[in-house]
């Protein structure tokens, strides 16, 4: 791919530009203040911070206790832990008559290679993880160079830790943001380390538009990465009769080509006086190659611009950014819609109130008991006499207690009454208060994996496919991000892999293997696959499932049960079963059991008889067999 440069622009037009830019960072900030408030409160919540102000200061002055038992986070892991079960699978179809099956397979290929060097499961975790916590999280699509001595750059997928460094297009509404218009994301650099990278620029705050005065501080500036669609430039496309679709700009190309193909031209000088009669006029040989066209209409080309910039000024860009669609991917919570504003939930939202009272109940539990007396001695005036400060103040950790014999109780000594019985009352309240918190957010014991009342199998099973129903949404949305992800790649890779090259692809069964890409022959004759825009279409689906060292040791455990009702099997199943046992040197011993595996000698057996039994090829003599 070579380097897109920036474009030409004059002072006023790069300031109108920014000014523009500015404008849109405000709307997103702005417009989607509600859900970037609810995302801080919410994450401020589950990490502990769950008293409210005014309470805090009320028991703090009055020095009661104020304890924060949190429950929320558990519920919260539980349900990011599941991210991490499943393993989401990307495959890749062709929908049109220009795509074949093997570009599809090495696109899938390649989008799987692109997800292992970027390690995307995790980056897909953190992202669905800030979704359960805070309503929201992005990862993003971006690109690198492949090394330091070369040209060639890849595809990588980016993890966004902090959400909150994202303004996106406030009046996006799909969950995965395909609907964006524009997206921002910033970074705060220090005064000293903003002058090292660009030197020249301005750390000024003096001509800071209005409203962004946060962009710059006596320490930092704010750096912003932006994207925005640019739909700008039009063209013409037209429909021919055979139902081809072309741009009009390549008509002339198109019936050239065809020419060729149609009258099997070969001389390079009368191919060259083709091209140049059909340039000039090429709707008049139309009819040529038994076409016509059938309708026709002006179209917007869609394409991202990039700009790095300041609240004060234009770092870089405005370029062309290699793709149809914003890098940046939403992966969304709960999303409600109230009085026309869209809100995205965490899974925190519903069990803020149960959680803090929990937290009430069991601090009032802890005042009540403090507060009670311990359980004093009971004792006559001569058993301590001369003991007194003795007794009043003990040293910590004593292990006996000295006291005088009372001659008038010889057979007693010192002892203490029975201690103070907590309130049930309050007991039952924080008890009720951890219930509520599992009712307002659906999970219950058994789909924490924490004992519960239900004792069958078919109930626990039951009750705990009732608590992944509260998961059910967070796993589709994070589905529906990887699968426009999916997109953006399919979109990215004709721009980026434009040139011949050997890659390295990931099968779907997780095999390794190079596979060369924009290879040509001698004649000119494409060999392989080919990466161009008009490679045909392609479209994605992705599957949500247990990760594969999960299905494997299913699988395994499964055959081994077998087994032991059925002995017998094992010369059967045997290597299967160690295969997929996953312990050191599976593949070796799965690959000796499979040697006397009854069933694979017959089918080799069987294999080896049909080689010997085949004519022989042409042009070579038969033989008999001797």
């Amino acid at each position: 791919m070579k380097n897109e440069r920036d474009e030409e622009l004059d002072d006023e037009t790069s300031e109108s530009l920014l000014s523009e830019i500015m404008e849109r960072a405000k709307d997103a900030e702005t417009g989607d203040s509600h859900n970037r408030e609810s995302y801080l409160s919410d994450q401020r919540f589950v990490r502990g911070d769950q008293w409210p102000l005014w309470a805090a200061q009320a028991r703090e002055s009055a020095g009661l206790p104020m304890l924060t038992v949190n429950r929320l986070r558990a519920f919260c892991d539980g349900v990011s832990s599941d991210f991490r079960r499943n393993e989401i699978e990307i495959r890749v179809r062709g929908v049109d008559s220009k795509s074949d099956p093997e570009t599809a397979m090495v696109l899938g290929g390649v989008i799987r290679q692109i997800e292992y060097t970027s390690a995307a499961p995790d980056i897909y975790n953190t992202a669905a993880s800030n979704a359960v916590t805070g309503g929201f999280g992005y990862f993003m699509v971006n690109t690198r160079y492949c090394g330091e001595d070369t040209f060639d750059q890849e595809l990588v997928v980016e993890e966004i830790k902090n959400p909150l460094s994202v303004l996106f297009d406030p009046l996006s509404v799909k969950s995965d943001g395909s609907d964006g218009r524009y997206c921002f994301l910033y970074e705060e650099l220090d005064d000293d380390d903003f002058e090292r990278l660009y030197p020249g620029a301005s750390t000024s705050g003096a001509d800071v538009p209005y409203g962004a005065e946060s962009w710059v501080t006596n320490d930092t500036v704010r750096l912003a990465h932006h994207w925005y669609v640019d739909e700008s430039e039009k063209k013409e496309i037209i429909q021919l009769s055979s139902g081809e679709i072309i741009d009009a700009e390549d008509l002339a190309e198109y019936i050239s080509s065809k020419m060729v193909e149609t009258y099997q031209l070969l001389d390079p000088v009368i191919i060259e006086s083709v091209h140049k009669q059909v340039k000039s006029k090429p709707e008049s040989y139309l009819e040529d190659i038994g076409e016509e066209i059938v309708n026709r209409r002006d179209v917007s080309v869609r394409k991202i611009k990039y700009v790095k910039h300041t609240a004060t000024e234009i770092i870089e860009g405005p370029r062309d950014w290699p793709s149809r669609w914003l890098p940046i991917i939403r992966v969304s919570g709960k999303e409600i819609v109230v009085d026309g504003v869209l809100y995205r939930e965490s899974l925190v939202k519903n069990g803020r109130d149960p959680q803090m009272m929990y937290n009430f109940w069991r601090s009032v539990v802890a005042e009540h008991l403090a507060l009670q007396p311990k359980a004093p001695y009971i004792l006559t005036a001569a058993m301590i006499n001369g003991l007194e400060e003795y007794w009043d103040a003990p040293k910590a950790g004593q292990p006996y207690k000295l006291f005088h014999a009372d001659p008038e109780f010889l057979s007693q000594g010192p002892r203490r009454e029975e201690p103070p019985q907590g309130s049930a009352a309050l007991h039952n309240e924080a008890v009720t208060a951890g219930e509520d918190i599992k009712v307002a957010l659906g999970i219950y014991n058994a789909g924490l994996g924490a004992p519960s009342n239900e004792r069958s199998g078919a109930a626990i099973n039951a009750r705990k496919a009732e608590s992944d129903q509260v998961a059910v949404e967070f796993h589709s949305n994070l589905a529906k991000a990887v699968r426009h992800l999916a997109t953006v790649l399919i979109d990215m890779i004709p721009r980026i892999y434009d040139m011949p090259r050997i890659m390295r692809i990931i099968g779907d069964d997780g095999k390794h293997d190079m596979v060369a890409v924009n290879h040509v022959d001698e004649m000119g004759q494409p060999q392989g696959p080919q990466f161009s825009p008009d490679m045909g279409k392609y479209d994605v689906y992705v599957n949500i499932g247990p990760a594969t060292g999960a299905m494997k040791a299913e699988s395994a455990a499964y055959m081994t049960s077998l087994v032991q009702s059925a002995p017998q099997y094992f010369e059967l199943l045997g290597d299967l079963i160690v295969k997929n046992s996953g312990v050191k040197d599976a593949e070796l011993m799965a690959e000796r059991l499979a040697a006397v595996n009854p069933v694979l000698q017959k089918q080799r057996a069987d294999a080896e008889g049909q080689a010997m039994n085949a004519p022989p090829p042409q042009g070579l003599p038969a033989t008999n067999g001797a």
